[in-house]
């Protein structure tokens, strides 16, 4: 399992971009072989080319095996071929901690972790034994070094690592603090992904934000949700930006009330200096499993909304009307 990759970016400002859920198999895969394999990251490309960091949460293993782990209503797997469209794309680390990664189990996994590796691809939040679940991934970037964590409070808990087997990270309260004490030593920049909250629920749930905080307390320099399928609030809690969900990406649903959208944050020498959002049309009744960027009236009345659902999570914006964060609070 790789767990380093060295990147370059030309700029001073270190750019790094976050997608939510993305889920490559089922209709999107007869989409991905007529259109060809860049296909799903064609309307985001541009965006993803200059960042200098892309990431995304994986949602469902890449392998052919298909006998499930656990009895679930939904079960999802990418064959491994898909991979190459990630790579192609620019996408560099994936989050694994979720509730679909073992829907095939651990042969499932190992594909994934085999396949991801091949096109030079960063895992995190899952591994083969307790301790390397929670062992971060990292990047070097013109001397800056990103540490990238990934934890999931989603059921099945049967997914979850323990003692005995690896697993998804769950975020215990000890493991958080002790992971995030190794990344803050050893990383000028240290991103979390947490996969949590319930399905098109827009707001967070106490544990969210009290464990969101406890991210922050402990050297976070980001955090990002996903899982919910649609766009959560943004909270600046002590300068630090918690996205409490992005939603989805490019995911092989109909779903037509699922929604999504980017999160961009930019870093200079190891300080947070700027973010935003970038609203995305992921209903694939539209688009086609292929994500496009919303403008004009489409993206502010999505910015709006986002402004709305962050007003109740702070005592003060957090976004101006183009969807750039405020962070002089």
């Amino acid at each position: 399992l790789s767990t380093f990759i060295n990147i370059s970016h030309a700029q001073d400002t270190l750019k790094i971009l976050s997608f939510g859920d993305l889920f490559l198999g089922s209709w999107a895969v007869e989409a991905i072989d007529t259109n060809g394999i860049d296909y799903p990251f064609r309307g985001t490309l541009h965006l993803i080319q200059s960042a200098d960091l892309a990431i995304a949460n994986l949602e469902g293993p890449f392998t052919n095996h298909s006998i499930p782990f656990v009895e679930k209503r939904y079960t999802f797997h990418g064959p491994p071929w898909i991979c190459q469209g990630l790579s192609i794309a620019g996408i560099h680390a994936v989050n694994l901690a979720n509730n679909h990664i073992l829907d095939f189990g651990f042969r499932g996994l190992d594909d994934t972790f085999s396949t991801l590796s091949s096109h030079n691809i960063l895992a995190v939040g899952a591994g083969k034994t307790f301790q390397e679940t929670y062992q971060p991934a990292w990047l070097i970037s013109n001397g800056t070094v990103i540490a990238l964590l990934g934890f999931s409070t989603t059921f099945p808990e049967e997914f979850w690592a323990d003692n005995f087997r690896g697993g998804t990270a769950f975020p215990y309260r000890d493991m958080v603090i002790q992971t995030l004490k190794t990344a803050r030593s050893n990383a000028d920049v240290v991103i979390v992904q947490i996969h949590w909250g319930a399905e098109l629920r827009k707001s967070p749930k106490p544990y969210q934000i009290e464990l969101a905080r406890l991210f922050v307390d402990h050297g976070a320099d980001v955090v990002i949700g996903h899982h919910a399928h649609v766009p959560m609030g943004i909270e600046i809690y002590r300068g630090v930006p918690i996205f409490y969900g992005l939603g989805n990406y490019a995911f092989a649903s109909y779903s037509n009330r699922a929604g999504g959208m980017a999160a961009e944050v930019a870093f200079l020498e190891g300080k947070l200096i700027a973010g935003r959002i970038i609203p995305l049309n992921v209903t694939n009744v539209e688009v086609e499993f292929s994500p496009t960027i919303l403008e004009n009236n489409a993206k502010q009345q999505f910015i709006n909304n986002i402004i709305t659902l962050s007003n109740h999570l702070n005592n003060h914006s957090t976004l101006d009307i183009d969807g750039n964060l405020i962070l002089s609070k």
